[in-house]
């Protein structure tokens, strides 16, 4: 009998603890986080062609779901033609930029997974997901970028997620249904299907072991809105009758005290890797450029500070937009002198986290707090040195011969005379544990042809514990 029950005890002690690691893996999936790269081939239907993969990147946070992406589509539009002498539509190709921006809930389904999580480091797990979010797809026409369209849907996420130590794959495929506007409608179907492939970088999230801190939270909602308008008749001293309308408004506001969970890392600092390009679309007049280097950053409740070094070819454009402007834009229309600039950097981040300004838009209004959250919107601005040399056209036969024709040449016409000196310029940014992605819009005081929107991702290696 003694045997009996204490084969019982055992069995019973395995089940549990066979219960318990499922229930464990099962949170660990719920719990991945991260941020990557993420290439599309969408089809928006027979009129228009995808002929490159479009490029762009992609936030998860838990089960929160965000992308964008960019890229071309070959767009066949009708424009007036003749067939046996009859008008008739004939079929002109446009080339039109693209960009997809989605967001949404993906859930992984863990009753379907092989292999197990130990560590942040030591994970060979394979699962499916589903998803589910909403999204826009919006066109501009290359060659006339008044011409624009859009399809705004909603969608469907399938696909596999293969997670392994620090990096995660993931191919999935989503089905969209929606609606168009724009100068072209009648070339989109109702429908859309994104096939795409992540590769996504861990957050670490098990590493850091965030603590949940419970923050005040008081929610604001406007409701029974009225507004009344009154005229009344005065004199001016001159005795000109002129007539006066006084608006009257009143609402009711309610506020609900609450509560917001914040996972909390503590103050942070880390050293690690950064890779940045510019011109995520492929564009004529100002070419693609990348970067590689490293940084330190440091955060403290909501405070972000970063210090950064990196180098490499930077595309440069043929002319500013408007010399006179502060940000000095290049101008997209002009690419009769397109070329690279190598380029070295050192700068300075200053930040904070703008999260509770944008729980703020949603009538949300958070206490302060000195937790220093896992995930977070950075917003601030970066400012430094850059040694600009070792110039290069596209096409240099082309950019001397436009080039002579200038009368007056300077540094917001003429690349050749671009060089080093102060940059500097706003960022925002989203934080995800050891990760950072930054949209940095650089301005070169001394080489303006090279302004523009740098898009970037870094590893961090935490340097301080809990």
């Amino acid at each position: 009998m003694k045997n009996i029950l204490l084969l019982l005890a055992l069995v019973g002690e395995f089940a549990y603890g066979q219960s318990s690691y499922k229930e464990n893996q099962r949170k660990l999936d719920l719990n991945h986080t991260g941020i990557g790269f993420e290439l599309v081939r969408p089809n928006f239907g027979s009129r228009i062609m995808t002929e490159q993969r479009w490029f762009g990147f992609n936030f998860l946070a838990d089960v929160l779901d965000a992308r964008f992406s960019f890229g071309e589509v070959l767009l066949s539009e009708p424009v007036l033609g003749f067939t046996d002498g009859k008008p008739a539509p004939v079929y002109a190709n446009r080339y039109t930029y693209g960009a997809n921006y989605y967001i949404g809930a993906l859930f992984p389904i863990s009753g379907l997974r092989v292999g197990n999580q130990v560590s942040s480091l030591n994970v060979k797990r394979i699962h499916p997901v589903l998803g589910i979010g909403f999204g826009g797809t919006t066109f501009k026409q290359k060659s006339n970028q008044n011409i624009k369209d859009a399809f705004y849907y909603l969608g469907v996420n399938v696909g596999a997620r293969l997670r392994l130590p620090i990096i995660t794959i993931e191919p999935n495929i989503s089905f969209n249904v929606g609606i168009h506007t724009g100068d072209n409608y009648d070339a989109f179907k109702w429908y859309s299907i994104m096939p795409s492939l992540i590769f996504r970088f861990e957050g670490r999230k098990q590493y850091l072991d965030p603590s949940l801190v419970t923050v005040g939270m008081q929610q604001v909602s406007v409701s029974n809105y009225r507004s009344k308008s009154y005229e009344s008749t005065y004199y001016r001293s001159d005795g000109t009758r002129m007539k006066r309308t006084t608006t009257y408004s009143s609402a009711d506001v309610k506020v609900t005290p609450g509560s917001v969970g914040i996972q909390d890392i503590g103050p942070f600092a880390g050293v690690g890797l950064k890779y940045s390009m510019n011109g995520i679309r492929k564009t004529d007049y100002l070419p693609r450029g990348q970067m590689f280097g490293g940084v330190l950053h440091i955060k403290g409740g909501p405070l972000y500070t970063g210090f950064t070094m990196e180098g490499g070819r930077i595309g440069h454009g043929s002319e500013i937009d408007n010399s006179k402007s502060w940000f000095k834009k290049v101008e997209n229309n002009e690419d009769y002198a397109p070329g690279t600039y190598n380029n070295f950097q050192t700068f300075f981040d200053i930040g904070m986290d703008i999260s509770p300004a944008l729980l703020s838009v949603l009538g949300m209004v958070r206490e302060e707090t000195s937790a220093t959250s896992y995930s977070s919107v950075i917003a601030g601005y970066s400012f430094g040195y850059a040694a600009v040399f070792n110039q290069q056209f596209d096409n240099e036969t082309t950019a001397l011969n436009e080039l002579d024709r200038i009368n007056e040449l300077t540094k917001y016409n003429d690349p050749r005379l671009g060089k080093g000196g102060f940059m500097g310029g706003w960022f925002l940014g989203i934080e995800i544990g050891v990760l950072s992605f930054k949209a940095q819009a650089y301005k070169y005081r001394n080489a303006p042809l090279a302004n523009n929107t740098f898009y970037s991702l870094a590893y961090r290696i935490p340097i301080t514990g809990r």
